[in-house]
């Protein structure tokens, strides 16, 4: 488990190919911030192959998914998604419902 120290004195970050498509991070006591993604397999990635990166130094956690490196011709786009959500510790995760529909754990003003 890394976790976020306001007196750490050096950074971490861990980097992994994650072929998971499901991340969650306790947040504030009990809270839990929930990220998705779907990892491309056989893409190369940055770091070694990582698809999922967490960093970490007395200021702050960042918990990042990288997208595969792609070569784009001028104009051209890509699209990298992670939907994200919250839930206080009073809800339960249901499967397969969209993390918009959910209660915001930081302000619970998006009910």
């Amino acid at each position: 488990m890394l976790r976020q120290d306001p007196k750490a004195t050096t950074p971490q970050k861990v980097a992994l190919f994650n072929p998971e498509n499901l991340r969650r991070f306790t947040l504030l006591g009990s809270d839990l911030f929930i990220k998705r993604y779907t990892p491309i397999k056989g893409g190369h990635f940055p770091d070694m192959g990582s698809s999922y990166e967490t960093f970490t130094n007395a200021d702050f956690l960042e918990l990042e998914t990288v997208g595969p490196l792609v070569n784009l011709a001028p104009g051209a786009l890509t699209e990298h998604v992670e939907p994200v959500g919250a839930l206080s510790q009073h809800q339960t995760e249901r499967p397969g419902n969209d993390t918009e529909t959910r209660s915001c754990a930081c302000c619970r003003s998006c009910n």
